[in-house]
């Protein structure tokens, strides 16, 4: 594994934060280009060896004017847009057919799945991890940790908690509240205006 995929993996397993994995990159990334430009060093490593590479095709890159702000480590697929003013946090994942509709910020580790849309205004914590064909409503909150499975759709406005779990292809309804910690499981249904409290258990097929 190159030095980069360690400081990553550090970041996803909550070892070291985002803070301090920009550092330690920008730190490896110095030491690299020392070494590089040393009239006495012998040949350099490999790109893989070095932990260093060109941006994968198609990574959205900080342009001109509002732009697209992506961080150390993250990458887009090549047929995403990402609309201008949009932060794409360290170490992020958007996967291919993912639609956004307009500025986001994809907070520091997260993934979102393939063919995910996320709607105007919603906000995506650190580490979430977002399935694939999900729908994350208009201005939703979805708090750092978070599990949303594949197929499931977030209402409009609604909250998640930090660490909640919600499995696939479960039903949440409108004007939902779901709590830090709460587990949703897959197949379930949270029926409108409910609140699944912190740390609630709500068991694969169950209506709450």
């Amino acid at each position: 594994m190159t030095e980069q995929g360690k400081i990553l993996d550090m970041l996803a397993e909550g070892k070291i934060n985002a803070e301090e994995a920009e550092r330690l990159l920008e730190a490896l990334r110095t030491h690299e280009s020392t070494h590089s430009q040393s009239p006495n060093a012998g040949p350099g490593p490999s790109d893989e060896e070095s932990g260093s590479h060109d941006e994968p095709d198609g990574a959205v890159r900080l342009g001109p004017g509002p732009g697209v702000k992506l961080g150390i480590g993250a990458y887009v697929s090549p047929d995403v847009r990402v609309p201008a003013g949009s932060v794409v946090g360290t170490g992020a994942y958007v996967n291919a057919e993912v639609v956004i509709e307009s500025a986001v910020t994809i907070g520091d580790g997260a993934f979102v799945g393939k063919g995910a849309r996320l709607s105007s205004d919603c906000e995506i914590a650190a580490g979430v991890n977002i399935g694939e064909g999900a729908v994350i409503g208009k201005e939703a909150k979805v708090g750092t940790g978070v599990v949303v499975g594949a197929g499931v759709t977030i209402p409009d406005g609604t909250t998640i908690g930090m660490g909640a779990n919600i499995g696939d292809n479960a039903k949440v309804g409108v004007d939902v509240e779901i709590g830090m910690g709460a587990f949703i499981g897959e197949g379930a249904e949270v029926t409108p205006g409910s609140q699944v409290p912190t740390g609630g258990h709500v068991p694969a097929g169950a209506i709450w």
